[in-house]
């Protein structure tokens, strides 16, 4: 809370030094237009101490009126969906054949609807994140494996990066696999589940799993089969819900029926992956205006958004609000050891 408080502080200042900047500069190519009654104005160094301990007093009381509530809440949810979709330490879990059923129509409905916006800016964001791991870290004629593909979309720009090998996705959404089959296939398509799922072109050089890990029933064995399938010096590149921004989402509603719903945090993350990879340091990608509560909305929020895109550039401003953990996605990235 303090530290938001502290950090939302800094970037009053930085928006205060450049705006000032940016008044002196025009004052001084057009002084007869009267910008420069701006001059004695942005010069005050106490309206600058001023801008900055207002973002910090906001910061603190926003924390400080939210936070009870967010917990209240956030205990309430776990106790009303149950230990089987949101508790964070998920021992006893149904995998039965009813139970996949379920979830295999859910996530059919899923990807249908989703296609409409499934390729919006913020996948794509999320997309060229892993585009970027890829490139840096797979060797050339790498094969590649997408755990949880949906329709297929990434999957099939994954294949089509230079150099790279054989493709497969697979996902539990047997509707959409087939689908793919019919219209992509130079890819190959597994349907089914992927804990129990037999994959002949197994160990790959680079698995890569988009937003999925959330949605499985046992968490730490997903990740140790994901270990199991990749090649000793392999790369893994997984990306989760950031539970810090999507649970202070006061607009999510609870899952449908038949889906699973655990977001893992960074420390969780590190615990299912670390004995089998080395990690690089988790981050965060796409600041998105997800988050309507708690301190991070106050730099992700779509005002921010336009304010600081203009100031700053929308590359520089996004990579500088995920550096500060603001992006709705936590980026685990490593290599089999």
């Amino acid at each position: 809370m303090v530290v938001f408080a502290v950090l939302t502080a800094g970037v009053a200042v930085v928006f205060a030094l450049v705006v000032r900047e940016n008044l002196l500069q025009r004052a001084a190519a057009a002084p007869s237009s009267g910008s420069a009654g701006f001059g004695p104005l942005v010069r005050d160094r106490r309206l600058l101490l001023l801008f900055s301990l207002s973002f910090f007093g906001l910061g603190v009381f926003n924390g400080l009126t939210t936070w009870p509530i967010q917990r209240r809440d956030e205990s309430t949810a776990i106790r009303q969906l149950g230990e089987a979709y949101c508790a964070p330490s998920l021992t006893r879990r149904t995998t039965n054949m009813e139970e996949m059923t379920k979830q295999a129509s859910f996530w059919d409905k899923w990807v249908l609807d989703s296609q409409a916006w499934e390729q919006d800016a913020d996948n794509e964001r999320r997309l060229h994140c892993v585009f970027d791991a890829v490139k840096k870290g797979a060797r050339s004629g790498a094969k590649l494996l997408d755990v949880g593909c949906g329709s297929g979309w990434a999957t099939l720009k994954l294949a089509a990066l230079p150099g790279m090998g054989e493709v497969t996705g697979t996902d539990l959404a047997g509707d959409a696999m087939a689908r793919m089959r019919e219209t992509a296939p130079g890819v190959e398509w597994i349907a089914g589940d992927f804990m129990t799922l037999d994959f002949p072109k197994a160990p790959y050089d680079v698995v890569v799993c988009m937003e999925t890990i959330s949605h499985v029933p046992d968490q730490q064995a997903f990740a140790r089969r994901i270990a199991e399938l990749t090649a000793r010096g392999g790369l893994v590149i997984l990306t989760s819900q950031n539970p810090h921004i999507w649970g202070n989402a006061s607009w999510v509603g609870p899952p449908g029926p038949g889906q699973l719903r655990n977001w893992p945090s960074r420390e969780r993350l590190r615990e299912f992956f670390q004995p089998f990879f080395e990690l690089e340091p988790i981050r965060t990608c796409v600041p998105g205006p997800i988050a309507d509560r708690g301190a991070r909305r106050w730099l992700t929020n779509r005002y921010a958004n336009r304010f600081g895109n203009a100031l700053f550039g929308t590359e520089r401003w996004a990579g500088w609000r995920e550096a500060l953990g603001c992006g709705c996605s936590l980026v685990v990235v490593g290599k089999r050891k």
